[in-house]
């Protein structure tokens, strides 16, 4: 059975989130990004500020679509957060918080082609002007793999597969 616990939520604050089943993506004729986490998918809009707290995904993350006309962001916790919609310095800096721990300890396997590819076992990207603190440890239990091709770029990586424009991360572990 799927489980996916919230213990609170308020305004931007996500405390102990937990989801334990595997999420399979297939047969996306999709023309957009695909965006895939493990707990969120894309993280983007007004709120200033946002608060992760002792977050974990179990399951495994699973793309078996063949191919998808744009951009892939996977990440085991979150696909994408970003503090801006298009990139522009008009938009709010977003302020992001990981307390405690944060953890994915799901695989996450990729397969067919896309134009860029951009996997991270916690998170897929940080993009536009995000501002993020760790305040505990951020791990990676799973593995990461991908059959296939993209067309344009890929990016791995074992906690962030990428990061850009106006971000800054923060450790104090």
């Amino acid at each position: 059975s799927t489980k996916f616990e919230v213990r609170s939520y308020r305004e931007g604050v996500v405390r102990i989130a937990k989801f334990e089943k595997g999420i399979l993506v297939s047969d996306t004729t999709e023309k957009t990004n695909l965006y895939i986490g493990g707990i969120i998918a894309v993280c983007v809009g007004k709120a200033a500020e946002i608060v992760f707290d002792n977050c974990t995904n179990i399951g495994n993350i699973t793309k078996t679509a063949e191919s998808v006309a744009r951009d892939a962001y996977v990440g085991g916790v979150v696909g994408v957060i970003s503090g801006a919609t298009d990139g522009s310095t008009n938009d709010t800096r977003k302020t992001v918080t990981f307390n405690n721990d944060t953890a994915n300890r799901g695989s996450i396997s990729t397969k067919g082609t896309v134009s860029s590819l951009i996997v991270g076992g916690i998170f897929g990207e940080f993009k536009y002007y995000v501002d993020a603190t760790f305040s505990g440890p951020a791990t990676n239990y799973g593995t990461i793999s991908h059959a296939g091709t993209s067309t344009n770029t890929s990016t791995v990586g074992g906690v962030i597969g990428r990061i850009i424009q106006g971000v800054t991360v923060k450790a104090f572990i």
